[in-house]
């Protein structure tokens, strides 16, 4: 197994090294995700873009509880991955008890585990509190916890931004006091338009932590701009700058001491208040900042458990003009002892991390940094960035090499990218890590070099995906392949909930596609790079293709196959280019197959043998011919400036042609019947024009089925449905109560047998069956699939019925009951003697014994398991 991934490594460009070529220049992406979704006109987002969606949902959900149950049935299911997690940031551990681990993820909302991470629950719903940047635990009362939200520097432009889809900027700070059951902002909500460089403090919340005072408990929060306090009524700024709001703020509280940090503005201009400080007990503050202490953008600060020893970690760029970049920066590392007042430079210990020709340390432009002292030795310090370290003598001499890069997918390895590092209060011999990847756990921290690592991401269902496909072929095959942003590219062939995902290669997994079921499937990575994976056996074979020419413009690459013609086409810039390939034979090179007439960006491609329909980020639309080069301009009344992102070409009428728009405030989908004389736009309430406010419509797709057809769209906030099209079409929400308002990026779909699968932005990917001559948004039961429906009724008043949906005989089914504290509270089990649904009656009787509050129930069949969460809210 090891060494086959290790020969993946090779055929994926060596991930690290590939890393480090696409992270020197982060905003590429940026510039993608801005021509997507920004106002054409203005060149950004519209201000409160996150908040109007978020309404834009809520108005949906209330208008279909009014309508029947059929309407946004639960049918629709998450088929995972449930062993690939996204991009975490914010990890906890409940101090009642140990095996409860609380996370937030920075698209997926918070998350809880009563099992030592085992298993997870979403609690908080799609719309609430979805960019979840850190959390902390009440000292006073544990049932009270306070979450920050918005993600200060990200993989996109190491930035904030007006990006909702990869950085989503805060909208400030929320406190649960059921124990996570409901949050509510305690902040005021952010309302300026964030530019390159955030407008207001609580768009960026980097830290949480807390102070038990004689007057009772102080919430601080390093915010953008300064350090503010709550005393549960009101917010302070407690220090900072206002005029020249530092970029990055920090704060660490131990044994009643506070210590924080200030850096400089985005610009690097030191503030007025400048460097490290400690709150005296008076409640002023004394600047303890060291001689010879450097300007720097990012700096985060470890205590030991008795406040004795402080440590500084900072990220400053070579030149200031260089901060985006992700290798060009320089790092300090400092050592405090309070009882002495003197500091220590351990900068030395930090730049051999940096000059290792192996295991080396980045932060990414100060993307990803971690720092933690071991809560009974004040010596032994953890350092996080692209890889995590350890010193064992206070950063004076040996590092240790703990995991990291390289980035190979195995048991025992440690995800890239380190943002949090958290000890289990009860055995110091758990260390629990927050990554790009997930939540891992090590049980020998101490171990001086490689150490073996858990991943924790069973059920952690936070990637965000780029593009999914599945088989066509065969209306029996499961096959499906998903792109997730900073996790790769993987495959499952089951497309069942709780069956692994199989690693498919590449850095970021952008543009995916299934050329002849499982023998043969293309999966890109970012700026171009395409390969073949054969997925017949148990480990996927990859295949290297030949080289396309470089785009020095576009993040993803655009690709399409023709299966007739055995013919993959890949778009660079303007230009398309072809290859002949099968599942034996290839071209020796790229063709170029035909060029736009103007320089447009090619932002999508839809292929019908030698015919190609392409759009760009421009909103033009050409016909191309790729054996003759040929092309042409189809005339739409599209939106001036409006980015291209989806072409639907009927598979049954070729005249039929879909054009989704995927900018806010512009019009959003387009319809021709007749192969481009005509068009109407068709984006009914999806469009401003219904409701004041539209969601961003990311793709359009057609079901041909029965002679009908049905067409699914993915937005900003879900999916919806319409079986017919007009000016007027009334689209339907699509799963609301699984799917929810998560934010589609990619559909594909199988007209034989209707399934669909959706890939989401935060929660994985999902799947469902739908039949066009039914009820626009009427599901069928997926045919060879287990999975768990969301309890019904709920809230749960005096009952609750769980049903599960078994696909075969044999084995038992068995409900397991919990509390949020992971106590058993009920038990059930039934034998599978067939196939078919299976209904769990949580009787009145029952709930009369339980307090109100959030329930975890856990449904397993054989090796099958799903998890799911309730609130009981009694008479």
């Amino acid at each position: 197994m090891k060494l086959c991934l290790v020969i993946l490594a090779a055929l994926t460009i060596l991930l690290p090294a590939q890393d480090a070529g696409w992270e020197i220049h982060p905003w590429m992406r940026f510039e993608w995700e801005r021509l997507r979704y920004s106002n054409p006109q203005t060149g950004s987002i519209p201000p409160q873009a996150a908040l109007r969606d978020a309404e834009y949902a809520a108005r949906i959900a209330s208008l279909q509880q009014e309508k029947s149950a059929s309407t946004a049935s639960s049918q629709v299911q998450p088929i995972g991955p449930t062993n690939v997690a996204g991009r975490t940031r914010a990890l906890v551990i409940d101090r009642r008890a140990p095996n409860v681990l609380v996370c937030g993820g920075v698209t997926g909302g918070i998350w809880r585990s009563i099992d030592y991470g085992q298993s997870w629950v979403r609690l908080t719903p799609p719309t609430l509190v979805p960019h979840v940047s850190c959390i902390v635990q009440s000292i006073q009362d544990p049932n009270t916890w306070y979450a920050g939200t918005g993600e200060g520097l990200s993989t996109t432009e190491r930035r904030t931004s007006t990006l909702l889809r990869t950085i989503g900027t805060g909208t400030g700070i929320y406190r649960s006091t059921d124990n996570g059951l409901s949050w509510s902002l305690i902040s005021p909500f952010p309302t300026a338009q964030p530019n390159s460089t955030p407008a207001q403090s609580w768009q960026i919340t980097w830290r949480l932590d807390l102070l038990p005072t004689p007057q009772g408990e102080l919430l601080f929060a390093a915010c953008y701009s300064g350090i503010y306090s709550w005393n549960g009524s009101t917010w302070k700024m407690e220090i900072g700058d206002s005029t020249s709001p530092p970029f990055c703020t920090d704060l660490v509280t131990a044994a009643g001491k506070v210590y924080v940090a200030l850096g400089a503005t985005d610009e690097g201009i030191r503030p007025t208040n400048y460097g490290i400080f400690e709150r005296l007990p008076n409640g002023s503050w004394r600047n303890i900042t060291p001689a010879g202490f450097p300007t720097v953008r990012r700096m985060i600060l470890a205590a030991a458990a008795d406040g004795s020893i402080l440590y500084v970690l900072t990220q400053a760029p070579r030149a200031w003009s260089q901060r985006y970049m992700s290798f060009a920066s320089t790092h300090t590392l400092w050592r405090y002892s309070a009882a002495t007042n003197r500091w220590e430079n351990c900068t030395e210990w930090i730049d051999a991390l940096l000059r290792r020709t192996e295991y080396s340390l980045e932060t990414l432009g100060g993307y990803c940094m971690a720092l933690a002292v071991h809560p009974r030795q004040p010596n032994v310090v953890f350092v996080g960035g692209t890889d995590l370290f350890s010193s064992h003598d206070g950063c004076q001499s040996l590092a240790f090499h703990l995991g990291g890069y390289p980035y190979i997918v195995e048991a025992g390895a440690l995800h890239p990218d380190v943002h949090a590092l958290v000890f289990d209060p009860t055995d110091y011999n758990r260390l629990y890590v927050a990554t790009d990847g997930g939540v891992y756990l090590t049980t020998s921290p101490l171990q001086q070099g490689e150490t073996y690592w858990t991943a924790l991401n069973n059920g952690l269902t936070t990637t965000q995906v780029y593009h999914v496909a599945l088989d066509k072929l065969s209306s029996d095959s499961r096959l499906v392949i998903a792109g997730f942003q900073d996790n790769s590219n993987w495959y499952t062939p089951a497309a069942t909930y709780g069956v692994p995902w199989i690693f498919a290669g590449g850095g970021d997994g952008c543009r995916v596609l299934v050329g002849d079921g499982r023998r043969l499937l293309f999966a890109t990575s970012q700026f171009g790079y395409v390969y073949a994976v054969d997925a017949t056996e148990e480990e996927p074979l990859f295949r290297p293709l030949p080289s396309l020419p470089k785009s020095s413009k576009m993040f993803v690459t655009e690709i399409a196959y023709d299966r007739a013609t055995n013919t993959l086409v890949a778009a660079v810039d303007n230009s398309l280019y072809r290859l002949r390939v099968d599942t034996q034979t290839q071209d020796s090179s790229w063709l170029h197959a035909a060029s736009l007439p103007t320089s447009s960006l090619i932002s999508t491609i839809a292929l019908r043998g030698s015919r190609a329909l392409v759009g760009t980020v421009d909103g033009l639309i050409y016909r191309a011919d790729i054996s003759t080069g040929i092309v042409e301009r189809i005339s739409a009344p599209l939106p001036a400036g409006g980015f291209i992102a989806a072409i639907d070409w009927d598979e049954e009428d070729t005249n039929r042609i879909i054009v989704t728009i995927s900018n806010y405030t512009l019009p959003s989908i387009f319809a021709t019947w007749d192969n481009g004389r005509n068009w109407i736009a068709v984006g009914g309430t999806l469009d401003e024009e219904m409701y004041g406010w539209g969601p961003s419509v990311r793709v359009v797709r057609s079901l041909h089925r029965n002679g009908k057809r049905l067409y699914i769209a993915g937005t900003s906030v879900g999916a919806f449905t319409a079986d017919s099209l007009s000016p007027t079409t009334q689209w339907q929400p699509l799963g609301l109560t699984s799917l929810g308002a998560l934010p589609v990026e990619a559909i594909d779909l199988r007209s034989s047998d209707g399934l669909v699968i959706l890939g989401t932005h935060g929660g994985g990917v999902f799947a469902c069956t739908l039949n066009p001559s039914a009820a626009a948004t009427d599901t069928v039961d997926s045919s060879g699939t287990f999975f768990v429906e969301q309890c019904i009724p709920h809230p749960v008043k005096d009952y609750a019925i769980i049903n599960a949906h078994v696909p075969s005989s044999g084995g038992t089914i068995t409900l397991h009951l919990y509390d949020l504290q992971g106590r058993l509270l009920l038990h059930r089990t039934q034998e599978v003697l067939r196939p078919g649904v299976f209904s769990f009656v949580l009787s009145p009787s029952e709930f009369a014994r339980q307090p109100n509050g959030a329930y975890i129930y856990s449904v397993q069949w054989n090796k099958h398991r799903a998890t799911g969460a309730f609130i009981h809210i009694g008479q």
